[in-house]
């Protein structure tokens, strides 16, 4: 009798736990009796983690364990070290992501099919506020937060559809299953007529046409032919991802743009940008400490007083009552610049003047998508529309091929004619500056030149020169690049939209900026370097927004006669590489286009006379970066300078018999579009 008091005692404790731990709900949660427990201080922890609703608490905080370590980044060396040796963890890392999102899904879906009801885990709200608003915002190596954000919404998506979508079917159709079945058979012929009509409309039938319908060619003696893709998917989506159709931000606002300034600074209305040209940073690649420069000598423009030791600003900002800010540009003329450069003029000199187009991420075909009225600017000099035309020559480049599929490794041999950690490569600035060049530099980022990084190890095999005006400074401001968390896909050079700044678009900026320069310096010998970053973003559509502004630019030039004696360069480092959506849609002509970049050139051959000119005969062969580096550096001095091994100026011959992508160690196999004969 006392053994079956005790029993019916334990019996009935059991079913106080399991009410106590059902929050309400005893139809969802399942009891577990402790009578087989007796007396164990582990058995109430048994049944605390036998309750559905422990078990997401407890599986919910492991997801945000691992979400937070997903956020570890890249602090190991330069960015080839990162890209390689790094790898390895960042694929553990986006598996403790996808693991994170998959907890998630499953508690979503549990809500949703009313397994557990939401006000049981009013204690994850805390957590569901870390996933969606606590992210680092960060779109680099180092720090990649948003990406983590990004793809964690993807995921979600993902699985929910996944593991939700045949149980909606079932019980949307569990009476009516022929419906299923007519939906399942529509799904079926849909698919593959939908494909049939991408396929027919994505025939590459003009990726080998470029300029007047000038097409690529296959030479007798070329060691490697470059064919076209089977086919252009990406043609046929081109302008189905604008993203400014939704939205479009301008960044003006003064609580931003004092953000990293200081205490007497921030009550200032007018604000100027420093001049960097004559200032020494002591590694001239790390954005950061170029960064830090910019906000710790920004100038009150309310108390300024010239020629007091310190530069005239040629840009400030003026905020209103509201915080609102309006952008200046007042490029400052230097006449004693002027002589000085003058008595540097090298009478040899090709041209009076250069001015490379630089197109971050632009391919050979992206040019002709995307860039439709510059594209026709350059075809009317082919096709001899005016008769002042007929003096200029325009050649294009159908086989310039990338080194690699990021900035750096293409950019250091274009302007500095080294390859990465092998050889000291100087900039090509220098013998314009010493042949008696004014110089001059446009690029929307915060950063020396359009490669950077943190360590001094590229500084080593690098010879940074400072340009004599320059407006990179003005891309330091945190309305459009906050150094804390890099570039992101809706604000600064990565922004997938329409990017304006202080009511003016930042090529617009660009630009003017590069317009005030030509004009102030029309009668002296310039170069200048308009680096966009136009095409470096995921849609492959925010390029389109450069188009009339360069065109007008080029046109403006043209008519007032300011090309006479100007060699233009348009170019690229490598085509599309950000492989996300434009991957999965056409991995073939998504390779292409990342390895065949941009490369068009248009001078007036009224005054510019060399013999043995093989510029035109070029146009078929083999060429990359470092040949462009030959080229650049002829000019100044009006003669080959043979600085490189690999590279040679396109003025002169090259043999297309030698050229292939195995004479170029950056070229990897799988990067290559060569087919060897």
């Amino acid at each position: 009798m006392q053994n079956y008091i005790s029993e019916k005692k334990d019996t009935t404790r059991s079913q106080e736990l399991s009410t106590e731990f059902n929050f309400g709900n005893s139809k969802n949660v399942e009891k577990i009796p402790l009578n087989q427990h007796k007396k164990k201080k582990s058995s109430s922890i048994k049944v605390l983690f036998q309750n559905l609703n422990i078990q997401i608490l407890f599986l919910n905080i492991i997801g945000i364990i691992f979400y937070k370590i997903s956020f570890i980044g890249c602090h190991g060396g330069e960015e080839n070290y990162c890209i390689t040796e790094f790898v390895t963890q960042f694929i553990i890392l986006g598996i403790l992501l996808i693991i994170s999102t998959l907890i998630v899904s499953i508690t979503i879906t549990l809500i949703l099919w009313r397994k557990i009801y939401f006000y049981h885990l009013i204690y994850i709200i805390p957590i569901y506020y870390y996933y969606f608003y606590y992210y680092d915002q960060g779109e680099t190596l180092e720090r990649h937060g948003h990406i983590n954000f990004i793809f964690f919404n993807v995921f979600l998506v993902l699985f929910l559809l996944i593991i939700n979508y045949p149980f909606i079917l079932f019980q949307l159709f569990k009476k009516q299953k022929y419906i299923l079945f007519i939906i399942l058979l529509s799904l079926l012929l849909i698919i593959p007529i939908y494909n049939s009509y991408v396929n027919y409309k994505s025939k590459c039938i003009k990726w080998e046409y470029g300029l007047n319908n000038e097409r690529l060619l296959y030479l007798p003696n070329e060691k490697c032919s470059i064919y076209p893709p089977s086919r252009c998917e990406l043609d046929f989506y081109f302008g189905k991802f604008n993203v400014s159709k939704i939205r479009i931000n301008n960044y003006n606002q003064k609580k931003n743009a004092i953000k990293y300034l200081s205490k007497e600074l921030k009550k200032s209305n007018h604000l100027g940008f420093p001049i960097i040209a004559n200032k020494f940073l002591k590694n001239k690649f790390d954005n950061y400490e170029y960064n830090n420069f910019v906000s710790e000598n920004m100038i009150d423009m309310e108390s300024f007083i010239p020629n007091k030791g310190i530069d005239t600003p040629e840009m400030t900002i003026e905020f209103n009552n509201k915080g609102e800010g309006n952008l200046n540009i007042n490029l400052i003329k230097n006449e004693t610049l002027i002589n000085e450069r003058k008595n540097l003029e090298n009478p040899n000199s090709l041209f009076k003047n250069l001015l490379i187009i630089y197109i971050d991420t632009a391919s050979r075909i992206q040019f002709k998508r995307g860039l439709k009225k510059l594209f026709k600017f350059f075809e009317s000099f082919m096709k001899k529309e005016e008769e002042n035309k007929k003096k200029y020559s325009v050649y294009q480049f159908f086989k310039y091929h990338s080194l690699g599929p990021f900035t750096h490794i293409n950019v250091q041999p274009m302007l500095y004619g080294s390859s990465m950690m092998s050889n000291k490569g100087i900039e090509f600035i220098k013998y314009y500056k010493e042949n008696g060049f004014i110089t001059g530099f446009s690029l929307c980022m915060c950063s020396p030149d359009v490669f950077n990084d943190k360590n001094t190890i590229y500084t080593k095999f690098t010879e940074k020169i400072n340009y004599d005006h320059e407006n990179n400074v003005l891309f330091c401001d945190p309305n459009f690049y906050d150094k804390e968390f890099g570039g992101t896909s809706y604000k600064g050079s990565n922004n997938f939209s329409k990017r304006i700044l202080y009511n003016q678009q930042v090529n617009e900026i660009q630009i003017e900026y590069t317009r005030q320069f030509w004009y102030k310096y029309k009668d002296s010998r310039k170069v200048f370097k308009l680096a966009f970053m136009d095409g470096h973003e995921d849609t492959s559509e925010t390029i389109t927004f450069l188009d009339e502004p360069l065109t007008n630019f080029l046109n403006e030039l043209y008519n007032n006669n300011l090309l006479n004696d100007t060699f233009i360069i348009l170019v690229s480092d490598h085509g599309l590489h950000m492989p996300r959506i434009h991957k999965l849609l056409s991995n073939e002509q998504f390779t292409h286009d990342k390895n065949i970049p941009l490369l068009v050139i248009l001078y007036n051959n009224e005054n510019f006379n060399l013999e043995n000119n093989e510029i035109e005969n070029n146009q078929q062969k083999f060429i990359t970066a470092y040949d462009i580096y030959e080229t650049l550096i002829q000019i100044p001095f009006g003669e080959s300078q043979f600085k490189n091994k690999l590279g040679i100026s396109l003025f002169n011959y090259i043999n297309e018999s030698e050229r292939s992508c195995s004479l170029y160690p950056e070229i990897k196999p799988s990067e290559c579009r060569c087919i060897i004969k």
